[in-house]
């Protein structure tokens, strides 16, 4: 094994922007079909044996969706250690009859105690545009769009949502994490800021706002915000950020358990209403700096990079590969209005 400062190499610049983590490689899996996301999810839930954790745009109504939603409910009841909490949108976890909110009602009613439900509503759509604005046009003012599954120490990352097109014909990035406690403790913190600053769906189908309502006033969502981004921080925020590459790192190989790692994990966080943008500085350091001698691999679903990530790629003296994804294979080909 390698030690934590020969891991990181030219990297050891990321410490001033993210908290390091340390896994192994041996623990890391990449999943390559739609099917495969979905039964890695029905395999975790069946043994996880103390946290769930599901965070996506919205949950889907189909039959797949119905027998996932089914096992989460049979491990609630057969398994009392187990607690489970899911993070989904507001506006889309609403929008139409049956929807995603419905569809938990049931389990949430029976495994109150043990099954949390909140939904994250955008701070930017209130006042007169809220009760003006139809459902699917409302979505474009802002989305919870975050994608954490995990099962106790287990974390699995991707851009699929939890509906039967992710889990039938749908390819996006699947990456397993299992057996590391340290990052599924940090995306468990992630999880729950959202959450504090999210409704709660109770057992009996009753909302519950959060703390400063952002809906309420302006004066309330100042302090909504302020109170979001200062949570959000203490979590994300490396304590050494006022140190060089060097103290950082020296410091964590210090106090990392796994000192004698092989794999480091450095997890960006995007939330621009929240001034967090980890993600857009270290993406847009990473394109500026590419040598002669270096490649650089992007890959998206919607090829729209913006303007500064252009420049930045011409810029460059390194080779840069790009695989976006056709119009066709997109849910907004043909589109009209609004989706288009």
């Amino acid at each position: 094994m390698a030690s934590f400062s020969k891991v990181l190499g030219s990297f050891s610049w990321l410490c001033r922007h993210s908290h390091p983590i340390s896994v192994f490689g041996d623990n890391v899996a990449v999943l390559h079909t739609p099917g495969d996301f979905y039964r890695t999810l029905i395999e975790q839930i069946k043994t996880a044996n103390n946290r769930i954790l599901l965070s996506s745009l919205y949950l889907g109504t189909g039959e797949l969706e119905k027998d996932l939603v089914s096992i989460l409910g049979s491990v609630l009841h057969d398994k009392r250690n187990v607690e489970c909490t899911i993070l989904l949108d507001y506006l889309r976890g609403n929008r139409g009859i049956p929807n995603s909110v419905s569809l938990l009602q049931d389990i949430l009613a029976s495994n109150h105690n043990r099954l949390k439900l909140y939904l994250y509503h955008t701070p930017h759509l209130r006042g007169l545009a809220k009760k003006l604005m139809p459902q699917r046009f409302n979505e474009v003012v802002g989305l919870q769009h975050t994608k954490i599954y995990l099962f106790d120490d287990n974390v699995m990352f991707s851009g699929a949502n939890l509906s039967e097109d992710y889990f039938t014909n749908r390819r996006d990035r699947y990456l397993i994490f299992k057996n590391s406690p340290e990052l599924a403790d940090f995306i468990a913190g992630i999880h729950r800021i959202i959450c504090d600053h999210s409704y709660n769906i109770n057992y009996e189908g009753t909302t519950i706002s959060p703390a400063n309502d952002p809906l309420k006033s302006r004066k309330c969502l100042n302090k909504y915000k302020s109170s979001f981004e200062k949570a959000m921080s203490c979590v994300i925020n490396p304590s050494d950020l006022s140190r060089t590459d060097s103290h950082a790192t020296d410091s964590v190989t210090r106090t990392d358990s796994h000192a004698n790692t092989d794999t480091i994990v450095f997890p960006l966080v995007q939330m621009g209403d929240y001034n967090i943008k980890q993600d857009e500085v270290v993406t847009q350091e990473l394109l500026s700096d590419v040598k002669s001698s270096e490649r650089i691999y992007l890959s998206s679903g919607y090829f729209n990079l913006p303007p500064q990530y252009m420049e930045a790629i011409l810029k460059n003296e390194g080779q840069c590969h790009i695989l976006a994804s056709s119009p066709q294979a997109m849910g907004f080909y043909n589109a009209e209005c609004v989706a288009k």
